[in-house]
């Protein structure tokens, strides 16, 4: 038989890029490390060290968002989105009611019709805009973590 090596188990070695050898000791007053856990526990994060790499190595521009509560605003976005399309549906089935009967004014199907067009775009665009920023989110969150 071959002689044939186990093995060894364990965590993979890390490429040095992502190693972190480097420690920085910080010495803050009291109150002043009261003030970095209340925006640690404000922006979300249970660990000092991660809020503090975040927030040390973000671009100007950068903002470090509480996952939790952006995750709670965009649930409670999509049902609210879809009751306005249920409105919506509602309000376009009696116009096509009234319509059926000859009992709708031409200028205000005209205008239901440019309002639903421009609602429709909206949407579009929000939803457009929201996965961009989910995008731009995740690769961050990959790129400093």
């Amino acid at each position: 038989m071959e002689d044939v090596k186990k093995a060894k188990g364990g965590r993979p070695k890390l490429s040095p890029d992502l190693k972190r050898a480097r420690q920085v000791k910080l010495t803050f007053s009291d109150s002043e490390y009261r003030q970095l856990e209340a925006e640690m526990t404000a922006a979300g994060h249970e660990l000092l060290s991660v809020y503090l790499r975040k927030k040390t190595l973000a671009q100007p521009d950068d903002f470090i968002a509480n996952p939790k509560e952006l995750i709670a605003v965009l649930d409670k976005l999509g049902p609210e989105i879809s009751r306005v399309g249920n409105n919506i549906n509602q309000v376009a089935r009696y116009v096509n009611y009234l319509k059926a009967n000859n009992m709708i004014n031409l200028q205000f199907l005209a205008d239901f019709n440019r309002h639903m067009i421009e609602f429709g775009g909206i949407e579009k665009e929000l939803v457009k805009a929201l996965r961009s920023f989910l995008r731009i989110a995740a690769a961050r969150f990959k790129k400093v973590k």
